[in-house]
């Protein structure tokens, strides 16, 4: 089994890619899609909430517009939230993977070049599109 990133800016076109890939029978883990699922496992809440106490709602939740706001103004809590949610969703991915029985199974992420999960891979597709198109799709 050869497993192959899918990579790019907001907007450059990774979903509508690997929307075809699946339609054409290839398995894609979308890391962002199951990072938010990851995040409300008991064990990852509980780390969120160790570290990020005031990013919860009275029943238990993560806010996630709180945590944001809160991580994407301080480089260091942003980083101390990517030392959990990533090593996270890659051992989810790995997971994954034992479960797939295709000869390509591919991964979706934004923030692939940025995490570990790219040591694992075997290649890497980076989409790319001119930045009017990006801007056009990411405003809509």
């Amino acid at each position: 089994m050869k497993l192959i990133g899918v990579t790019g800016n907001i907007g450059s076109g990774k979903s509508t890619v690997c929307r075809l890939l699946n339609v054409l029978g290839y398995p894609v883990y979308i890391a962002d899609t199951e990072g938010k699922r990851i995040t409300e496992t008991p064990e990852i809440t509980q780390k969120i909430r160790e570290n990020f106490e005031d990013c919860f709602f009275e029943n238990g939740t993560v806010n996630r517009k709180r945590l944001a706001e809160t991580v994407f103004s301080d480089k260091e809590k942003l980083k101390t939230l990517n030392s959990i949610i990533h090593p996270a969703v890659n051992k989810d991915f790995v997971e994954w993977t034992k479960r797939q029985h295709a000869d390509f199974v591919f991964v979706e992420s934004a923030i692939l070049l940025q995490t570990d999960m790219s040591k694992n891979l075997d290649k890497i597709i980076l989409v790319s599109s001119p930045q009017t198109t990006k801007i056009s799709r990411a405003s809509h």
